[in-house]
């Protein structure tokens, strides 16, 4: 009886390793390498919330097992700041950006506490005696937070405003030219023949003018200065 015994016994013992051979990372150990990363790189601020398998690759490198994970993820910031960077990745700052150490925010979003973002990547895993052992390959942001869209906002309003600032000093520097007589290098009672003085912000330019109207433009913004000086921006 003992030889079907061991037969057996080996049949057994060949079905688990060959099962083991072909067994892939799940995404539990997909969720696992993330989440650990997310930790250590946010120091506690990003908290993972979901976490989805959305492919796989399996393959072999110089005698090593390997497979590549997508996935895509949902995050949840726990506390004001700017994370990420110009090449993915979690690590955050808190503060703002100053002259002294804007650097360090370059390529960071802002994000406030409890707002979420939902972001994909790749993991890649080896095999080892110890199991499968995973890195994050690369990640980007599917979804900005309303935080960053604020942040451009703000950004595109003060270009706007800086605009204006120049604009309108501009226009006071026309109407002052058209109230000059021509022997004062004046216009006279015109705008015409007005020159943006040199030395004046970059960006600013004439697009038409007459006797009793001058029109500037910089970043988008454009100033209708009339007759009596007043200028309106659109």
């Amino acid at each position: 009886m003992k030889p079907p015994v061991i037969t057996i016994a080996i049949a057994i013992l060949g079905v688990t390793l060959l099962a083991g051979c072909s067994s892939t990372p799940s995404a539990s150990e997909g969720r696992d390498v993330l989440e650990k990363q997310i930790q250590e790189q946010s120091k506690g601020m990003i908290k993972l919330l979901d976490f989805r398998k959305t492919d796989g690759q399996a393959g072999e490198l110089m005698g090593v097992r390997v497979y590549a994970m997508d996935f895509e993820a949902e995050v949840e910031f726990q506390e004001d700041c700017y994370w990420g960077g110009p090449f993915g990745g979690f690590e955050v700052m808190t503060g703002e950006p100053g002259p002294f150490n804007a650097f360090m925010f370059m390529g960071k979003r802002k994000a406030r506490a409890g707002e979420r973002a939902t972001i994909s990547g790749k993991l890649q895993f080896q095999k080892t005696e110890k199991g499968w052992q995973g890195k994050i390959a690369s990640t980007q942001v599917q979804s900005a937070s309303s935080a960053e869209a604020d942040q451009i906002t703000e950004s595109r309003n003060s270009k706007r405003d800086a605009a204006i600032n120049d604009l309108n000093d501009l226009a006071a520097r026309a109407y002052q030219f058209r109230l000059r007589p021509k022997q004062m290098r004046g216009g006279g009672g015109s705008y015409e023949g007005f020159d943006i003085p040199e030395g004046w912000p970059a960006g600013v330019r004439i697009v038409r003018v007459s006797a009793d109207e001058i029109v500037f433009e910089k970043d988008g913004v454009q100033a209708f200065v009339d007759a009596d000086g007043n200028a309106t921006f659109k």
